[in-house]
């Protein structure tokens, strides 16, 4: 879970925002209740809503203030690990690589911006 706070909490909800949620695949969640969002998953994580089962499912949950708007959703430890991976890759892409070629899913490095 360290990783995952490092990744989706530090660098802040508007951080995180400008990610492409169309590049994930959010498949492995079970969802019981809500959508399943980086937003949510950074909020469980970052209000401490989550917990792990005996048989290694992690649960994330999240609402808001007046708690009309519940989200559940629950993950198997190693799903959540390659998801964490996933969305860090994306990120990485986004922010720090520069162009993205999406049809063969390459990255493309502009020369003038790499650095040695």
């Amino acid at each position: 879970m360290s990783y995952a706070y490092i990744v989706f909490v530090y660098p802040r909800e508007t951080a995180i925002s400008g990610i492409d949620e169309a590049n994930l695949d959010f498949s492995a969640f079970n969802v019981s209740a809500g959508d399943v969002t980086i937003r949510r998953i950074r909020n469980a994580i970052a209000h401490g809503r989550f917990s792990f089962s005996s048989d290694a499912q992690l649960t994330l949950r999240d609402n808001n203030r007046n708690k009309t708007d519940p989200f559940e959703a629950s993950i198997s430890a190693g799903d959540f690990g390659n998801f964490i991976q996933s969305f860090a890759g994306l990120a990485k892409r986004t922010y720090f690589d520069g162009n993205q070629d999406s049809a063969n899913n390459t990255m493309q490095v502009d020369a003038r911006t790499s650095r040695h």
